[in-house]
This record gives structure tokens, C-alpha cells and sequence, in this order.
């Protein structure tokens, strides 16, 4: 699957990721696309999966406190 950039932030050295994903949202319980993470700025990245599927960045946020 596909990992694309939603955004990405200079300060922290980090972007946002998504993959898509069939599932449920851990949010709110409609169909779930994506997956979302963070990706850090490094000569070796690795991808850190937040837990959980979603319908949207809007509910990633929501379950995460907005840490995401």
C-alpha cells in the first residue's frame, strides 16, 4: 500500500503519514480508509503507526487528543 504525506511539520522534524486501510473507525464506527502515523526526519526513517483505524484525520485527532 501506498504511504502519502498529509502534512509535515519543519519544527518537529516530522510528517504526517496515511495508508489506507479497510475497517472500522475506532472513533466514531463508520467505515474506517486510513491509517495515520508519524514519520520522523532521520537518515533512516521508520514509520510509528498510531493505534487505531479511521474515517478521517478529524477523528485520529479526536481519539488521539489531538497529538496527532
Amino acid at each position: 500500500m501506498n504511504v502519502v504525506t498529509i502534512s509535515r511539520d519543519p519544527f518537529a522534524r516530522h510528517d504526517v503519514i496515511r495508508q489506507r486501510v479497510n475497517g472500522t473507525c475506532s472513533f466514531c464506527g463508520n467505515p474506517a480508509k486510513f491509517k495515520y502515523g508519524h514519520c520522523p526526519d532521520a537518515v533512516w526513517p521508520r514509520n510509528n503507526w498510531a493505534k487505531g483505524e479511521f474515517c478521517g484525520i478529524a477523528c485520529a485527532r479526536a481519539y488521539h487528543g489531538g497529538g496527532l
